[in-house]
């Protein structure tokens, strides 16, 4: 979780380590880079430190209710729905109703004596403060990180980290205990592909008599090639996701943003994997056709290559290039002269009269920064 605050990774990126030595350097080190008080992104005081990958899987898992049913089983109170629960009377999942005191902080604010929801809601709300509003819905990355602010603004950073160790631990197990998993045969190529891709390529018929005609010229023609296939992806992407289950496991990970999976991935390993760029950046006006679970063919194969190739070899040559303008940067910013004023200058917009920075409210923007002297 803490990763993001670091912006570390675990790629094999060798570095140097500092020991503290003087008292001021390891005080510094206790009360200003301890991760545990890192939680909140210094640029704009939202937080940093949030539930990642598995994390967010397990969470998402846990507080989605897969079907839901008219009659669900009533509890008298959280307690009781967990108890049954653990003796097997009621699924993790399953849609119940449990009576709520409308007296404590949590429920404030629901009138209907009885809430609507599932045993793994109540278990993910046990591990927040009791002071939050009862959190009612399947936990993404937005509604997670909204959760994340608000305890952080009730609680403040000091005791907020020990919330998210729970989150972070109550993520993993139910990461394990969903069992998550897919293969290949999970993914349905949709039948109507060929269908769209036919109609697609006598639009390209027509574009390219219109071109010999001398109707539109060769970029016209070129960059409504581009479109027909793109509306064709966006078509395709939109139906292979129709076809899936919406409760198997290749759709969870792509609900949860768990991982960088979306419509179009899905689209590229189950019905067709579309245009790509050549080496100078631009799109490659024929597409590939197949997708990765059909396999492509040689010239297909050739034509995924053909840009991916540079762009491997332009990561190997710029890396030291990027390093050398970081420290040109360094030795501009110690360059420097202070303008003399001890107090910042903030703007104001006439329209909002609100004082703001760079149209953003400046409390967000000082929330997260810890200063040390």
């Amino acid at each position: 979780m803490v990763c993001s605050a670091f912006n570390a990774d675990f790629d094999g990126d060798m570095m140097a380590i500092h020991l503290p030595l003087s008292e001021e350097a390891q005080r510094e080190s206790r009360e200003i880079m301890l991760s545990s008080l890192n939680l909140l992104k210094p640029s704009a005081g939202i937080p940093i430190t949030e539930p990642t990958k598995d994390m967010r899987l397990g969470l998402y898992w846990l507080t989605a209710v897969p079907v839901e049913t008219e009659t669900p089983q009533a509890f008298g109170s959280p307690a009781e729905a967990l108890y049954a629960y653990e003796v097997g009377m009621v699924g993790l999942r399953d849609q119940i109703k449990i009576q709520i005191d409308p007296a404590l902080p949590r429920f404030a604010g629901i009138k209907d004596p009885y809430l609507v929801t599932s045993v793994g809601r109540v278990i993910f709300n046990n591990i927040l403060p009791a002071e939050l509003p009862f959190v009612n819905s399947v936990i993404n990355k937005g509604l997670a990180r909204k959760v994340i602010a608000d305890f952080i603004s009730l609680l403040g950073v000091e005791r907020s980290y020990e919330i998210l160790d729970s989150m972070k631990s109550l993520g993993f197990l139910y990461a394990t205990k969903s069992g998550i998993s897919w293969g290949m045969d999970d993914l349905v190529t949709p039948p109507e592909k060929y269908a769209i891709i036919a109609e697609a390529k006598l639009k390209i018929t027509q574009n390219n008599d219109q071109f010999a005609q001398g109707f539109v010229s060769e970029a016209e023609r070129k960059q409504k090639a581009i479109n027909i296939w793109q509306a064709v992806e966006k078509t395709l992407a939109e139906t292979t996701v129709k076809h899936l289950d919406q409760n198997s496991p290749a759709v969870i990970i792509m609900k949860s943003d768990a991982s960088k999976a979306n419509q179009l991935t899905l689209k590229q390993m189950a019905t067709m994997k579309g245009l790509v760029t050549d080496p100078s950046g631009g799109i490659v006006e024929i597409p590939v056709e197949s997708s990765y679970k059909e396999g492509l063919n040689s010239l297909e194969y050739f034509t995924s290559l053909h840009g991916s190739r540079k762009g491997l070899v332009d990561t190997a040559l710029r890396t030291s290039e990027a390093g050398y303008l970081t420290s040109r940067h360094g030795d501009y910013r110690r360059r420097l002269q202070r303008c003399g004023r001890s107090r910042d200058i903030a703007g104001a917009r006439p329209e909002s009269g609100r004082r703001e920075l760079c149209g953003q409210d400046i409390f967000p923007h000082c929330r997260g920064r810890r200063g040390f002297g």
